[in-house]
């Protein structure tokens, strides 16, 4: 077994796509998840599988899940451990003292990071930052995410193949990972 890192596309945001945190975890352990745990109520779920079963295999049999118990189609992006890492290490503004909840991590459902959104870092953005990595794209909003345009044309340029986490979520799930025992 090992543990794996879901971030579901737009759950609980305003009103749509409502999933109970406690009803989300016992309909994934009747599918044979294990040690089954979310992390606030945004659709971060922290879980054992297999460890030879692919995280796009995983995605997709959550998706599935999640289709007939709630009758939601929402995307899905599985990470494994090492995978989770890659996108912490590439960060691009670490050595910073960083406010966490104005650095945002848009993370692409389809594993693939859309060509437009490499155009948007040549622009100037006043204040505002953008990193393209390998596996994400890494924005700073300073004034925080709805008061810049960097995010929302990242957003536009990224579509809905896309999810996103601040740094300061991403760093809860990275200590909620770091206190799991060992997958069996």
């Amino acid at each position: 077994m090992t543990t794996r890192v879901a971030l579901l596309r737009g759950i609980n945001v305003g009103r749509g796509n409502r999933i109970a945190m406690a009803d989300l975890r016992a309909c994934l352990g009747e599918r044979g998840f294990r040690e089954v745990e979310t992390l606030l109520a945004s659709g971060n779920v922290i879980f054992d599988a297999p460890s030879a079963e692919p995280d796009a295999v995983l995605a997709e049999r959550l998706r599935q899940a999640i289709l007939e118990r709630f009758e939601l189609d929402v995307r899905i992006l599985v990470l494994d451990g090492s995978a989770f890492e890659s996108v912490l290490d590439e960060h691009p503004w670490r050595d910073r003292d960083l406010d966490p909840s104005h650095v945002l991590v848009m993370l692409p459902t389809d594993g693939a990071i859309a060509v437009a959104v490499r155009d948007l870092e040549s622009m100037d953005w006043g204040d505002e930052e953008i990193f393209v990595g390998e596996r994400a794209v890494y924005l700073h909003c300073p004034q925080g995410m709805s008061q810049g345009e960097l995010a929302a044309r990242a957003s536009r340029s990224l579509g809905p193949a896309v999810t996103a986490r601040n740094w300061r979520t991403l760093m809860r799930i990275v200590d909620s990972m770091a206190s799991r025992r060992p997958a069996r």
